[in-house]
């Protein structure tokens, strides 16, 4: 590659001598040193830069080290099963009275997201289903949950279709 620069060069001395220094203008000439100092002295400067540390520590700087007085305890030691409460055997759990939801208006129910105790049929059968469009993909993702107002169900696909 310097054998290339070389002659390289000596083209362009001759050309210097002959009147044509027009084109040293409009070429620009890069030597081996030129690209060392563009490349490799940058990944020198930031390999320093990140032995900062390092390099203070060889040198006899500050350890952070330092070890704490104190007694060591262990947070495994003071891990343990779940054990049943014997004295929340006899505690009654009362539910409140179910509430019909005719609306569904955002993500999660209503504007609050709690949707505390929902009334639901006796025996919940499966009436109906749909398609709702196109599902997500690598380019798009399905984002939008349904939606329920007015009687009607509105869903968005992953191409952004209602």
């Amino acid at each position: 590659m310097t054998i290339a620069i070389i002659k390289v060069k000596l083209e362009f001395k001759k050309m210097l001598k002959n009147g044509s220094t027009w084109m040293l203008k409009k070429i620009n000439l890069y030597t081996l040193a030129d690209v060392m100092r563009a490349v490799l002295l940058p990944m020198l400067m930031a390999l320093l830069l990140q032995s900062c540390d390092t390099v203070g520590g060889l040198f006899g700087g500050d350890s952070d080290d330092t070890i704490l007085p104190g007694t060591r305890i262990s947070i495994l030691a003071l891990e343990r099963e779940l054990r049943p409460n014997i004295e929340s055997v006899d505690t009654q759990i009362t539910l409140p009275r179910p509430q019909d939801t005719p609306v569904w208006p955002g993500a999660g129910g209503l504007s609050h997201h709690a949707m505390h105790h929902l009334m639901i049929g006796d025996s919940p059968q499966h009436l109906w289903s749909s398609n709702i469009g196109v599902g997500s993909d690598l380019r798009n993702r399905m984002f939008a949950e349904p939606v329920v107002g007015d009687g009607l169900i509105y869903t968005m696909d992953a191409g952004g279709m209602v």
